[in-house]
């Protein structure tokens, strides 16, 4: 019975010490895995953490796009900055130091920072507006300084100023015909601005549709900037046009930017003639909107080069009627005239003349002629006010 006893106690510990390692195992398994998953865990936050970061610094660019990304500058700018600090400490720590240099390096370096990051925030800002306005994109220096010459003469000119004086020094000398004629001519032939030239072809353009009968606004002339793309707004009895006038060389492609900013200032002008007429144009999408007969509103792209495929396609869609590759015939008659036929009175005006852009020609009383002699020979007299003794 005692050994009974004895073999049957050998077995329990036998099965406890099997057992016993059993637990053990599966502690260190546990312990194993929960390692493993303390790992997973922190790196599981850690990921969301960096993640976390990126979307804020996303969340920042975004926000901080109408500003011309100052973070994203500072960061740039920051690099660049380590980059030099870096250069800065080779200079102090190899086998023959620099130490001026390093130090001078350190100096410029965080003056670099600095300009960098205004460079790169001006950068940013400018391709920010040449996307919104991509007018902005077609000025040239020269243009820029044009434009700003002529906003300083604009101040100072007053309506006793008569324009033929600046381009005839011998203006007292001449008779009016005379006078006026050589100012018409030295005006053609005078050097002018890409934007000049620009203007000129808004008013050929403008010509063309006055020979149709359209009646012709000069928006972009009168408005210059504030024109927000419409260059002519040309009106008959069956439709209004829109019309943007782009005259570049001809290796140059127009690009849908331009093509979207002429549809999105269609539907600006829409919004300006049509939003409180008529219940009935509501809930109509565009272009179908436009092409309606009680709206009848059609945006034209006008220019002496070609559109590139995409622009082609987004017009296309759009419904803007395209006209390409169209030159500028500057032999053009020019000098306006009004005969009025009610009053009597006969008056011409040169390019020149400040209120050229402000005559309507849209009657037959109202003509084009190429020259001076022509205009006086109908009995018209130019319509200037002036004072001789100045």
């Amino acid at each position: 019975m005692k050994l009974f006893g004895i073999s049957l106690f050998k077995e329990k510990q036998e099965s406890l010490e099997i057992l016993y390692k059993d637990l053990k195992r599966i502690q260190q398994e546990i312990n194993q895995s929960s390692r493993e998953n303390l790992k997973t865990l922190e790196k599981i936050q850690l990921a969301k953490k960096d993640l976390s970061d990126r979307q804020k610094s996303v969340e920042l660019l975004k926000k901080e796009l109408s500003e011309g990304n100052p973070y994203l500058a500072r960061i740039i700018a920051d690099f660049y900055h380590y980059r030099d600090i870096k250069v800065a400490e080779y200079l102090r720590s190899k086998k023959y130091p620099a130490i001026k240099a390093s130090e001078k390096v350190k100096d410029y370096a965080s003056e670099n920072r600095e300009l960098r990051r205004k460079f790169k925030l001006t950068y940013n800002r400018i391709k920010l507006y040449e996307e919104v306005f991509p007018f902005i994109s077609d000025l040239e220096p020269d243009d820029i300084d044009f434009i700003l010459e002529q906003k300083k003469k604009k101040g100072k000119i007053s309506d006793n100023d008569d324009p033929v004086r600046e381009y005839v020094p011998e203006y007292d000398k001449l008779t009016e015909e005379e006078r006026n004629q050589r100012a018409l001519n030295r005006y053609l032939k005078s050097k002018k601005s890409n934007w000049e030239v620009g203007k000129m072809y808004e008013r050929y353009v403008g010509y063309l549709y006055e020979s149709k009968g359209y009646k012709v606004e000069y928006v972009g002339i009168e408005k210059g900037f504030e024109d927000l793309g419409r260059d002519l707004i040309c009106r008959n009895a069956k439709e209004t046009l829109v019309i943007q006038c782009k005259y570049w060389a001809s290796h140059k492609e127009i690009r849908e930017a331009h093509i979207n900013q002429l549809y999105g200032t269609t539907v600006k002008h829409f919004i300006d003639e049509f939003k409180n007429r008529s219940e009935k144009l509501k809930n109509t999408l565009f272009p179908d909107l436009l092409a309606r007969d009680e709206v009848k509103i059609k945006p034209v792209f006008f220019t002496s080069t070609k559109l590139s495929k995409t622009a082609e396609d987004f017009a296309i869609a759009l419904g803007i009627q395209i006209i390409q590759e169209h030159p500028f015939d500057q032999n053009y008659p020019m000098i306006k005239c009004n005969l009025n036929s009610q009053t009597g009175e006969k008056i011409y005006h040169l390019p020149i003349d400040q209120q050229y852009d402000n005559v309507l020609m849209q009657n037959e009383e109202r003509i084009y002629v190429r020259t001076v002699k022509e205009a006086m020979e109908l009995g018209c007299r130019r319509a200037y006010r002036w004072n001789p003794n100045k």
